[in-house]
């Protein structure tokens, strides 16, 4: 399972591109929480898949909302739940 913590422009339709994106590249949506902070929305989103997640955060940072991104991957060893920081990408780069 990852959690991803994105930072996006409150835009019309800026979640639902975010979500779509999801569904299309094969994730499934454990947990979402949005909150929204000025003009911008913070998601903290839970997926599951099969496929990398690389697939999923490459297709992300091209959306024309989003101004950050942040990937953790939650690995279980022995009922308990480790955050590790697997990567740091902001749009465009």
């Amino acid at each position: 399972m990852h959690q991803l913590t994105l930072l996006l422009n409150n835009a019309p339709a800026a979640l639902e591109r975010v979500l779509q994106v999801t569904r299309y590249r094969g994730f499934v949506l454990e947990s979402c929480d949005v909150r929204t902070e000025q003009n911008n929305l913070t998601v903290k989103m839970q997926v599951s898949g099969s496929r990398p997640v690389s697939l999923l955060t490459s297709q992300l940072n091209k959306l024309h909302d989003l101004e950050e991104l942040c990937l953790t991957s939650l690995c279980s060893s022995v009922g308990d739940s480790d955050e590790q920081p697997v990567v740091r990408l902001a749009a465009g780069c």
